[in-house]
């Protein structure tokens, strides 16, 4: 697609409504946007048949929340299921994600063992687009020991990425319990994302 197709995009965004249109080039240029029953977003065309020029998300793991609840979406899978759990989750249920529905997200494995003081420690989860920081702490100019140690000794933290890299000091957040489920998507980040672990699920 090219922005010769498109004259002009309007976006109305009020408290009665809020949509996009598109004010065609050519007139005569037989086009449509419209949502499939999968929830992406399509332009297609006709040139002698219906031409999709762009499908949003291009891929399953650009769904948000695809794999649910502390869930890793990783769109090079291949055949495989692109769903897996972080180190120390488990899928909510089993049945669901053989069926490939991971909608239910995964919970811990146990809840035997606190992860105040007993050692805990972090998984580097590489290549991954970082959840949603809505709810998340920012912490400014850390260095990405400061920022370990920040979630380390705050109990109730359970990740954190940090843009730092060796001694340098940078931006540092961190997502506590109660702040909000997040799921993990397999594309390159400027953040390395952390997840904290039992001393027992460490070796992951």
């Amino acid at each position: 697609m090219t922005s010769s197709f498109f004259y002009g995009t309007q976006v109305i965004n009020n408290r009665d409504e809020v949509y996009t249109s598109y004010t065609l080039g050519d007139a005569s240029n037989r086009s449509t946007v419209f949502v499939d029953e999968l929830g992406s977003l399509k332009y297609v065309t006709w040139v002698g048949r219906w031409v999709e020029f762009f499908s949003i998300p291009r891929d399953q793991c650009a769904t948000y929340s695809r794999c649910g609840a502390y869930g890793y979406c990783d769109f090079n899978n291949g055949q495989d299921f692109e769903c897996t759990c972080l180190p120390g989750y488990e899928p909510r249920s089993e049945e669901e994600w053989y069926m490939r529905d991971a909608s239910g997200g995964c919970i811990k494995k146990s809840e035997e063992l606190s992860m105040c003081g007993n050692g805990e420690g972090f998984v580097k989860v590489a290549n991954a687009q970082i959840p949603d920081t809505s709810k998340a702490h920012l912490l400014m100019s850390l260095s990405v020991h400061e920022c370990k140690d920040e979630c380390l000794i705050n109990c109730s933290c359970l990740a954190y990425a940090s843009e730092a890299e060796g001694g340098e000091r940078a931006n540092c957040i961190t997502w506590i319990v109660g702040g909000g489920y997040w799921c993990i998507d397999s594309l390159t980040a400027y953040l390395v994302f952390y997840s904290k672990q039992r001393w027992v699920e460490v070796g992951f």
